[in-house]
Formats: structure tokens, sequence, C-alpha cells
């Protein structure tokens, strides 16, 4: 989608040029990056380290690229798409250029690091603040684990400062609403289809049974197993006996039980298994359709299949879930059932076959409405975005850098179960590592979970006057105390948990006790090693 739109924006007489990630060839190692020519379009492709949740959101040598990328392109407007595999800090690198910033927001990656809300039990997650049961820790850049929350709140705050941030779903932006994101900057645009590749001509009511597509992801999330007990429960009805048929298209974990099941009998006189399909393909089996299926149990942005059967002039059945009910007007598109339910679902899809005129009906519905979801006309939406003025609004939520050495299972616990204490004001915890000029200038407190933090994030929070708390008679604690400079030295993590929801509550962050003392600040700096600095080849000094 983001190189058709990329396409289609160069096509309109702007400069384009690609930055992306992909997955690494057999003689690249991640952080390689080749430069092709793809369609016209100049393509920076990165080959990425991991897309694993613990390690896909924060990447320095990818920021690095990118910042490389910018200073040669120029760009006036830079605008995400997924970035998962090359860091949130892309964001942070295109704000530190200059650059205005667009990202759309295709999955709920922001809060969830499985991206899904979909638990490994099976379920639906409810529970935003519960990332460490499917992730228990992150990585840092050196391979030290940290509690999940940092990922989240991280991400979080990155998204925030984009100037405009585009859910393709009005489902997507509720539900970052409901995990706490500010969505002043949002808009809701479909990122829309290439409608001319579909014929959206009514198939004959004489071509035969009423035709079921499924074209997607062979997957348990997507409902194949639904899907298939549909299958049983209508050829267990002898009434419906030759009046239907259903085609599966796609790959996935799950697709040898499909190509087994169809051989057998009586599936394999009504199911047909096509196997996974060209991009070139689909329009075809779409066009030979009477009705589109997605059954999925978990809740899906914007899904394509349901984009390209309003293009195709299909007839839409789908689970009630997510960004579902944003393309399905139910009983004038297609038909809602609830999701996972399969006695609805069931019917459902038996009204499309009892009555064949109720599909061309809802296929006629989407045939006169295609062009709202077209390529073209999202396209423009976008250049509109592009020439808004950005919202000159500073996120709300607090930051708390913090720092520390391995953190410990208590200190994991304190930060995954931290919302808890948040009533009235919300704070975001940010590793001191990740954080860019601007997060530390807009800190409220620099968090140390243990003794021997970081010195470097210290004396820092030292210079910029951020208050820190500290375990009591460390050495950070006694800067502060020496100093008489705003901190805290905690005694046990019950004492910080309390200055860290006093700084949730207060609307303004307290001002330091007095002027420090620069020369001693100098002094400590002076003395302490390369090492303290990080002073690597990884990071040199210049």
């Amino acid at each position: 989608m983001a190189h058709r739109h990329a396409l289609d924006l160069k096509r309109r007489g702007h400069d384009v040029c690609v930055f992306a990630g992909r997955t690494p060839k057999s003689h690249q190692s991640g952080g390689e990056m080749d430069i092709e020519n793809v369609d016209g379009l100049d393509v920076h492709l990165l080959s990425i380290r991991s897309l694993e949740p613990d390690r896909a959101f924060y990447w320095d040598a990818a920021g690095r690229r990118f910042r490389a990328t910018m200073n040669d392109f120029r760009p006036d407007i830079v605008h995400f798409h997924n970035i998962s595999g090359l860091g949130a800090n892309l964001i942070s690198e295109a704000r530190r250029y200059g650059a205005r910033t667009v990202c759309t927001v295709h999955d709920h990656w922001g809060f969830c690091a499985k991206n899904t809300l979909y638990r490994d039990a099976g379920h639906v997650c409810e529970d935003f603040e519960g990332c460490h049961f499917c992730v228990a820790n992150v990585s840092d850049e050196k391979g030290k684990a940290l509690p999940t929350r940092l990922r989240r709140d991280y991400v979080m705050r990155c998204l925030a400062e984009v100037d405009h941030l585009v859910f393709p779903s009005q489902y997507l932006a509720g539900a970052y609403a409901e995990a706490g994101f500010d969505a002043r900057r949002a808009h809701i645009q479909s990122n829309g289809v290439e409608v001319a590749r579909f014929d959206p001509s009514s198939r004959s009511l004489n071509d035969g049974p009423l035709h079921f597509v499924f074209v997607g992801y062979l997957g348990a999330h997507k409902g194949i197993g639904l899907l298939l007990e549909l299958a049983g429960r209508l050829l267990a009805e002898s009434s419906l006996a030759g009046r239907w048929r259903l085609s599966i298209a796609g790959d996935g974990h799950m697709r040898a039980r499909i190509a087994r099941l169809v051989e057998e009998a009586p599936y394999r006189d009504y199911v047909t298994f096509l196997g996974k399909l060209g991009v070139d393909e689909v329009p075809a089996l779409l066009a030979s359709a009477d009705v589109v299926l997605l059954p999925s149990i978990w809740p899906e942005n914007e899904p394509v299949v349901m984009l390209e059967a309003i293009a195709a002039g299909r007839a839409q059945l789908a689970s009630c879930i997510g960004g579902h009910a944003g393309l399905v007007v139910d009983g004038e598109s297609g038909l809602l059932f609830e999701s996972g339910d399969l006695d609805d679902l069931t019917a459902k899809a038996v009204a499309y076959i009892e009555q064949p005129n109720l599909a061309r009906r809802h296929g006629d519905f989407n045939r006169a409405r295609r062009d709202a979801f077209s390529q073209e006309t999202a396209v423009s939406a976008y250049e509109k975005i592009y020439a808004m003025t950005p919202a000159d609004q500073a996120p709300a939520d607090k930051i708390i850098l913090c720092d520390g050495e391995w953190p410990t299972l208590e200190t994991a616990q304190l930060f995954n179960n931290f919302s808890i204490f948040e009533k009235s004001g919300r704070l975001r915890f940010v590793y001191a590592e990740w954080a860019d000029a601007s997060m530390w200038e807009h800190a409220s407190a620099l968090f140390c979970w243990s003794h021997d933090a970081n010195m470097q994030s210290v004396l820092r929070a030292l210079r910029m006057n951020i208050p820190i708390i500290a375990p009591a008679g460390g050495a950070e604690a006694r800067l502060c105390e020496e100093e008489a400079l705003s901190g805290f030295g905690y005694k046990d993590y019950a004492e910080a948990v309390v200055a860290l929801a006093s700084l949730a509550e207060r609307s303004e962050t307290a001002a330091p006790a007095s002027a420090r003392r620069a020369n001693l600040i100098d002094n400590v700096a002076a003395l302490l090693d390369a090492k303290a600095f990080g002073l690597t080849a990884e990071r040199p000094a210049i």
C-alpha cells in the first residue's frame, strides 16, 4: 500500500524517496543497506536485525542510516508507515532534522508489543496495561532486559510527537484513545484500494451455486477454524445441497489442515483450496464471487480484502469486530455477525444462500460507493494533510526518564503494575538511553531504579536541573543533597512509588530548591572515565 501511494505521489509531481526495512539476504547481516530503483522510485533498503517484539521498536543504527538518507534527500515531509523493525526513534530523527511528520498507524503496535491484541490463549486482549504477560521484557542495545512498559511508553511518546497521525479506521483511533493516547493530531482516512484492478460487474444468478470466497492468512486469529465449522454446518443441511460453494485462498500455519480437509468427502465437492494467490490473481477470484467472507476473531484495522470486496462490487460477510464495522454497512453492503459465534455466522450465510438477490443487492451498494475507497481519493486526502499546519500542542503526559543496572523482578513489577497508581495523571517511563533531546527537555524527573545508574544520564539531569529520584545513600542522591538540588532519596520501592505517583498528580514539576554549582558537576564529569560516557565503536565521541 505504501509503495502504491508513493508511486501515485510521484505521478502527481512530488519528489519521493523511500526508506524501508527488509529481511536480510543470505549474504547480509542486519544494518546493511542497499539502494535500488523500484518502479522508478529510489528505495533505500535496510536489512533489519529483528522483528521480535523485544527489539523491534528502537534501533540506534537504523536511526543513523535514516539521518544520512534525510541529509542526502532533504525532505520537507516524512511519512511513516510500519516502522516495526526499524524503530520509533526514526520519528525523533525526522523531528530533529526539521521535517514535518505524518504517520499512518496500521495496527496496535503503538501500545501492544505483539501488534495484534491477540493473546496466546486465543482471546482478544482487553487489558492494555498487561503487555508483560505476552512479552516478559524488552532489550536495550546491549541486551539488558528491561521492563516491558518502557517499550510501550517510549513508542507512545514518539507517536505523540508526530505532527499528523492517520488512522485508516475509526476503530483503531478509538483503540489508541482507550490505551491512553492523546489523539489531538488524529485524522481518519482509509488506505484506499486500486479500484481499476477489479471488475465490478454483477455475476448472473444463473451462474451456478452461490459462491463464498475467503482470501487471507490461514491462521486461527483469522477465524479459519470457524470457517471450516461453517462449511461443516452447511454440508449437514440437506436443503442446501448443491446451492453453495466455498473457495479458500491464502497461506499460513493452518494450510496443511485445510489441504487435507478439502480432499475428504463431502468437502471436496463444495470447498476448493487455491493456496496462495499472486496479487494479480485476486481480482479474477473476486469477480467469480457472490460473497466475500472474513470471519476474523481478532480486531483488524482496515482489512484489505474488505476494501477489495467493495472495489469488486461484491457482498461482504464479516465478523463484527475491529475495523470491519467501518467497511461493512450491515444490511446494506453486507452482513455482520457476532465474532466467534458459529450460529450467527451460519444464519447469515444461509440467508445469502436462500436469498441470492440479497448478495446482488449488497454488491450493488458496494459498486456504487467504490470510488470513495479508491487509492486516488486516499492520496488526495493525504496531500491535504501534508499541507495542514501542525497542532501547536505539546504532549500532555509527563516524561520520567529511567536508568539503572540490570532490573530485578521487583523493579519489573514496579513498572509493569504502576498503572494502578495513575489516577488523574499519566507518566511515560522512558529509558534514558532512548530519549532524544526533546524528551530530555520535557522530562519531569530521572528515576534511578538502582545504585550505579549510568553516570552520563545522572550528570545530564543535574546540568538540566531535572529532579532525580534515586536510592537513598547512593551517589546520585548524595549529589542532589550536596548541591541542594531537587531530588528524592528513597529507602525502598514503596517510597519510590509515592514519589513517582505524586509527579503524576502534580500539574507542574517542582523547581529546584536552589541553583546548582556548575563547577562540581563539571569536575565530576572530568573524573569519569570514557566508559561512563559510552564512548565505543558503536557510539563514538564524534
